[in-house]
């Protein structure tokens, strides 16, 4: 077991054990067993204009208090993305918001859930689609999803 430490604040320190190879297999290993969704936010509208940083901090904060009730909790990574279109580069800054769900709890209705919520905001936001990527340990690479606004249903 290797021991590591991190400084929290000057007066905390923490011990935590590392094991040797954390990808080995372990009796307790399933415990961590989790599906991780990712959800890019794009900061254009449909034109490819730039919306400003003032709504697209909002359209952040509408997904992760979505994915936070849905999921119970978020990470939020900023990130440039690029895309081709009309044989342009576009870039455009984007951020990268993802909840690591108990593989155990996610099931299809929350997939159902997530992907209405995303087609609903793809309609609002004027957008062609919105990215949504998965990954669990049934399925370790990710899977990259397209959501766009004709896939809107009302989920109960």
């Amino acid at each position: 077991m290797l021991i590591g430490f991190y400084k929290l604040q000057e007066s905390n320190i923490i011990m935590v054990q590392i094991p040797r190879n954390p990808f080995k297999e372990s009796p307790t290993s399933h415990l961590f067993s989790s599906t991780k969704v990712e959800v890019l936010i794009p900061s254009t509208n449909k034109a490819q204009h730039y919306i400003g940083s003032a709504a697209h901090r909002k359209r952040v904060a509408q997904t992760v208090t979505f994915m936070t009730k849905e999921f119970g909790g978020t990470t939020r990574i900023s990130a440039d993305g690029t895309y081709v279109m009309n044989n342009k580069v576009v870039s455009e800054p984007i951020v990268k918001i993802e909840s690591f769900i108990p593989d155990n709890r996610f099931k299809a209705k929350d997939k159902e859930l997530l992907r209405s919520y995303l087609s609903h905001q793809t309609r609002r936001w004027g957008q062609e689609a919105l990215s949504v990527k998965f990954e669990s340990p049934r399925r370790p690479a990710e899977s990259l999803y397209f959501v766009s606004p004709e896939q809107a249903r009302r989920v109960k």
